[in-house]
């Protein structure tokens, strides 16, 4: 469980024909509403289970994860009502572009968009899923399905004001759904302004970020699988997770990917392997796979008329190529 051994209390049949259960102990130290859970067994080959997870909250009740999650309170509030409106704005170094939407979801359309909103696992845990293709995808959340489907509301016009440079009048792409490109992404205060249109009043957000970040240790070339995997970096900023993901390349029609998100403040985190060894391997000495690492910031921001809306940033993604082993 989040990288770490689990004590076990029982392992075998269970009073149900054909089933099988593993009673242990949750180790100490760890909380999170996605914290990671696989079976490992202790056979050679080793085989690894499907990866899941679990909240954990040390003193029960409630698991909490980031400030983020604390509007959750008034989604379900609005939910009961019959709709729920979501606003976010977003700096993407990536794909150089400043994005907007404000959209209205009903019960059933919030149940498949709530994904887009939340992380595949908790900071300090790592997944892995099977995705269709034969590799390189690295967008995180496998259940992610891009722009969420939902109503898009008039907020009027947007613009964003870099740290540097002209304001971008962002463009509407669909209803609720603005977007505009940005020629450099710098550290620095991005300021959104809503002017206001039939469903959303006037509003204005900045964020701030992305901050200096480096990828210290991206000269790997080998990943030796079963002695995970240790990725150290220099910068971010306390707002800030590092998101660490990997591949390797598919042999048919799909391909086995992980990710990690890690604590910005110790420079450093190993990928388990637990979840390394859920790749398949390299047949020689040919790079079959990919490691990515860039960081990532969300944080609750005020939109009026929306009942919970998020602001966040990455990083430009930094790419190794490496040798499953």
């Amino acid at each position: 469980m989040g990288g770490i051994e689990a004590s076990q209390t029982y392992a075998g049949v269970s009073g149900g024909v054909g089933l099988n259960q593993i009673n242990f102990t949750v180790p100490a130290g760890l909380s999170g509403c996605n914290v990671s859970l696989v079976v490992q067994s202790d056979t050679t080959p080793v085989q690894i289970s499907n990866s899941t997870t679990i909240p954990i909250a040390p003193n029960g009740g409630a698991c909490t994860d980031s400030a983020v999650l604390a509007g959750q309170i008034g989604i379900d509030a609005a939910l009961a009502k019959g709709s729920v409106t979501i606003g976010a704005v977003q700096v993407d170094a990536d794909q150089k572009q400043a994005a907007a939407f404000i959209l209205r979801f009903t019960p059933a359309q919030w149940a498949v968009a709530k994904v887009n909103f939340s992380d595949p696992v908790s900071p300090g845990n790592c997944t892995t899923f099977v995705l269709p293709g034969q590799g390189g995808n690295h967008s995180g959340n496998p259940n992610d399905s891009g722009i969420p489907a939902g109503t898009g509301l008039d907020a009027g016009t947007i613009t964003m004001t870099p740290p540097a440079g002209a304001s971008v009048a962002l463009q509407l792409q669909q209803a609720g759904i603005y977007a505009g490109n940005i020629a450099t992404v710098t550290s620095g205060s991005y300021k959104f302004s809503g002017a206001g249109g039939k469903d959303i009043g006037p509003f204005s957000v900045s964020l701030s970020g992305p901050p200096s970040f480096t990828w210290t240790n991206s000269n790997i070339k080998t990943v030796v699988r079963n002695q995970g995997l240790k990725i150290t970096w220099a910068g971010g900023d306390a707002n800030s997770v590092v998101n660490i993901s990997g591949y390797t390349n598919g042999s048919g029609n799909s391909y086995t990917q992980f990710e990690c998100l890690a604590p910005i403040g110790p420079g450093q985190f190993t990928v388990p392997a637990s979840t390394l060894l859920a790749l398949t391997p390299a047949n020689g000495s040919t790079p079959n796979g990919s490691v990515f690492v860039y960081i990532q910031s969300a944080q609750q921001v005020v939109i009026p008329g929306t009942d919970f809306s998020i602001g966040g940033w990455n990083t430009n993604t930094v790419n190794a190529s490496v040798v499953y082993q």
